[in-house]
């Protein structure tokens, strides 16, 4: 996946490339002066009615191999 940004980042023409080292339970604690969430998708979401609840480590785990999730061409 990094490989995958830094070869977009340099394709857009960007030299330089960014990312988070934090977990996403602290960063998702992070407030503004004003008490609002620091990143702007987390506080477009509690804007519009939602709350965090807790971090989902596991919710983007892809179980399985490869294979198994490769679509066959003829199928």
């Amino acid at each position: 996946m990094l490989a995958a940004l830094r070869d977009n980042t340099r394709r857009l023409g960007f030299t330089d490339l960014y990312g988070p080292f934090t977990p996403f339970g602290e960063y998702v604690a992070r407030r503004r002066v004003d008490g609002q969430p620091y990143d702007s998708w987390v506080r477009a979401h509690l804007r519009l009615g939602a709350q965090i609840v807790k971090v989902a480590p596991c919710s983007m785990v892809i179980a399985g191999t490869l294979a198994e999730w490769v679509r066959h061409p003829l199928g």
